[in-house]
């Protein structure tokens, strides 16, 4: 009976999406995932990236086991379901996104996680493929430089001349 319960099962494909329904505290959410892998024989599928419809709220930082044979909804997300994940996932990653910098404004630079962050007003960001996307004035020499990374000044001041990771 159980090898027939397999052949009815539809073929999952990493990386695709699907839709689901899970209960938290809040009630039943209906949640629109992005298979990231999957073991059929222990019955687990694995969803990366997460949105959740009824919250709104977008989840990529934890990856969620789900019981295939528990989860009798389960099925593939529809053409605006995945419209609706793109979208989430789009606003998401923009949210992320190193903020802007306004000419005169306070920043640290550096050029990789070996050197020190260093204080400097914010010039311009060049436009183009190179790394060093980040031109500013470096307060301790007077000289003008590019960088390849640039945070605000405030909220960070305890990582000036230091070599911490942001």
């Amino acid at each position: 009976m159980e090898q027939n319960n397999k052949q009815t099962m539809p073929d999952f494909e990493l990386g695709s999406l699907y839709v689901f329904h899970e209960e938290d505290e809040d009630g039943e959410l209906t949640i629109i995932g992005k298979l990231i892998a999957k073991n059929e024989s222990q019955d687990t599928l694995t969803f990366g990236n997460q949105y959740e419809i009824e919250t709104e709220k977008f989840v990529t930082d934890q990856a969620f086991d789900l019981r295939i044979s528990v989860n009798k909804d389960l099925r593939e997300a529809t053409e605006d379901e995945a419209s609706l994940f793109q979208e989430a996932y789009t606003l998401w990653k923009k949210s992320k996104e190193q903020p802007s910098f306004k000419p005169f404004g306070k920043v640290l630079v550096r050029n990789s996680g070996f050197h020190k962050w260093r204080p400097a007003i914010f010039v311009q960001t060049r436009i183009g493929d190179s790394p060093y996307r980040y031109n500013a004035l470096l307060l301790s020499t007077g000289h003008v430089g590019d960088f390849t990374q640039c945070i605000p000044y405030e909220g960070n001041e305890k990582l000036a001349f230091t070599v911490i990771p942001f």
